[in-house]
């Protein structure tokens, strides 16, 4: 279900142990470009490559995450509000693997500095209590957040997404999400 500018989503179905992580990025590009680019199958991939796999069907996204302390989680999730140029919010399915929300803001920069991007995403970490608190402690989830964000940007500013992956002497664990694994 797409909706219009002035509708919002329904109520959140996430429990209460609900982590949630913020990270913003300015882009030099125009908001219709990066929204337009965000919802490209093939810049999900490239994005979200560290964290899963993702594969698109109109506005039904499945994600099938790696972890190396989890076995795969897989997940679907539909996009609940669309602006184009200014807003893209999704949910994941009842069901899902790792329940989640999140939405991507399209604002204004500072002058110069192209246009703001906004990342919040909100989930529910498997495993209960342990989950909760690996999830808490680790900073593992706004790393991730961080990341996507940096990996969407050189996207959309260079048309690449860097990499460490074929110069592992570079850092001691170039991979530090299992994206190559």
């Amino acid at each position: 279900m797409t909706m219009t500018r002035n509708e919002t989503p329904p109520p959140s179905e996430l429990s209460g142990r609900v982590h949630e992580v913020r990270s913003a990025l300015p882009i030099d590009r125009e908001p219709s470009e990066l929204y337009r680019l965000w919802l490209d199958a093939q810049t999900q991939r490239a994005v979200m490559a560290h964290i899963a796999d993702v594969s698109a069907a109109g506005d039904l996204w499945h994600w099938k995450a790696h972890a190396k302390w989890l076995s795969d989680i897989e997940w679907d999730s539909r996009i609940v509000v669309d602006e184009p140029g200014r807003r893209i919010a999704w949910r994941s399915l009842e069901g899902a693997g790792l329940p989640n929300e999140g939405e991507l803001v399209f604002g204004p920069g500072r002058v110069g500095w192209g246009t703001e991007v906004r990342l919040t995403w909100r989930f529910d970490p498997p495993g209960g209590a342990l989950g909760d608190l690996a999830a808490g402690r680790s900073g593992v989830p706004d790393a991730i957040g961080a990341l996507v964000l940096r990996r969407f940007k050189s996207l959309a500013e260079t048309g690449e997404v860097p990499t460490l992956a074929h110069n592992p002497t570079t850092r001691d664990d170039p991979d530090p999400y299992g994206a190559f694994e």
